[in-house]
């Protein structure tokens, strides 16, 4: 299609170039316009040069359209699919074309909520603080590990609560935790608060609890239940058996544990502590009500939980760009590789902006080419026509 469009502009060319080689010899044959019998044949006003002007004019045309479409067809190609070495990824490209500046492994985990500190713990007006009921944590909320605004999250005693180790309630390591007698449970309230003390509604809420097991002889099982239906996350190997109860779901341990396979570390858990987790997952949430609790036995259970989970996260390749900033020091050098998916997909918005502002702009000029040699064509046909005409008359004078 390009050679068509290629070989009409040549073609106007060069009929352009005969037209006048060929008027010129024709008037110094004729002594100008004085004898007109010659006019007729002369190959200005020859009628298959005006057809030939017509088609080159026509050809231009069809090469200007044919151009602009494959402009756009390209613009429109390198839209829905980047070349490679674009800095973008494509499901269809090679692993090594996917990442031409290298890629960065980085671990994705959505909204997360970090517990940084308790401001208040006086669960069931247990202590150890004085004042209002309840506990108070000040946690930290990140999008894949980037901060975002910190917030405050209460838990409140909805049923009697009563324990040897309540003192105990709060932090441990860094996990929340609560602690409940044997044979006991108690029932929380689950909400959320700004640095104001303004309820929030937040969009995706998880809460993972840790180390669910028993004693010997299945004394002192403990249990979970999660009130409104959240959605679950166990591992495949997992030691926490699940339930349907009145109301919500209900998880119990099933294996016996001890202090020395608790974990201390929310991120660092061993297979048999990925076994006894579960996270459960809330969306467009206010508030919500969890039950922790212990069959009959002898030890007290603690009750710990992160507000985020590990077993949620997943690695995922993140494209490097080209920006590099290297920084010299008297004892190491330093290379630092910028990595902004968005700058990436900016330039490319941009490239294929530009593309479609090339093929509109050789379309047009082409068109307007091709117009301006069709009213040249049909300018000359008339003049050639008015020339044929005074020619008759004055041949039959």
């Amino acid at each position: 299609l390009v050679s068509v469009a290629k070989a009409g502009l040549h073609r106007i060319v060069a009929t352009f170039r005969r037209s006048g080689s060929m008027a010129v010899r024709d008037m110094e044959m004729s002594g100008g316009l004085e004898d007109s019998t010659l006019i007729d044949d002369a190959p200005t006003g020859s009628p298959h040069r005006v057809r030939r002007i017509f088609a080159a004019g026509a050809a231009l045309l069809a090469g200007a359209v044919v151009c602009a479409v494959l402009l756009s067809g390209g613009a429109a190609s390198a839209a829905v699919a980047p070349q490679p070495g674009s800095g973008l990824l494509r499901a269809d490209a090679e692993p090594d074309s996917k990442f031409p500046w290298g890629y960065d492994e980085v671990e994705m985990c959505g909204v997360d909520y970090h517990i940084k500190k308790v401001l208040h713990s006086n669960l069931g007006g247990q202590g150890p603080d004085e004042g209002p009921e309840g506990i108070k944590y000040l946690c930290s909320e990140s999008v894949n590990h980037k901060y975002k605004r910190d917030i405050i999250v209460e838990m409140n005693a909805m049923t009697h609560y009563q324990s040897k180790s309540a003192h105990m309630n709060g932090i441990t390591h860094d996990f929340g935790s609560i602690h409940v007698d044997a044979g006991e449970h108690v029932k929380v309230l689950i909400h959320f608060q700004d640095l104001d003390g303004k309820p929030l509604e937040l969009e995706t809420f998880r809460m993972t609890f840790y180390d669910l097991d028993e004693a010997p002889h299945h004394l002192s099982q403990e249990y979970i239940i999660a009130e409104g239906h959240p959605s679950a996350i166990r591992d495949r190997d997992t030691q926490v058996h699940k339930q349907q109860v009145h109301g919500g779901v209900e998880f119990d341990a099933t294996e016996i544990g001890s202090g020395a396979d608790n974990p201390e570390d929310s991120s660092e858990l061993t297979h048999t502590q990925k076994d006894r987790s579960v996270v459960l997952t809330y969306r467009d949430i206010k508030q919500f009500h969890v039950t922790m609790g212990s069959h009959h036995g002898h030890s007290p259970r603690a009750f710990e939980f992160a507000l985020h989970s590990a077993l949620t996260c997943h690695k995922a390749k993140l494209a490097r760009t080209s920006t590099t900033t290297t920084t010299a020091t008297a004892t190491a050098t330093t290379t630092t590789t910028t990595i902004d998916p968005k700058a990436i997909a900016a330039m490319e918005k941009e490239k294929q902006a530009n593309l479609g502002k090339a093929a509109a702009i050789g379309g047009a000029v082409a068109a307007t080419a091709a117009m301006y040699f069709l009213v040249a064509g049909i300018r000359k046909w008339f003049v050639d026509r008015e020339l044929r005409e005074i020619a008759y008359f004055e041949g039959t004078s």
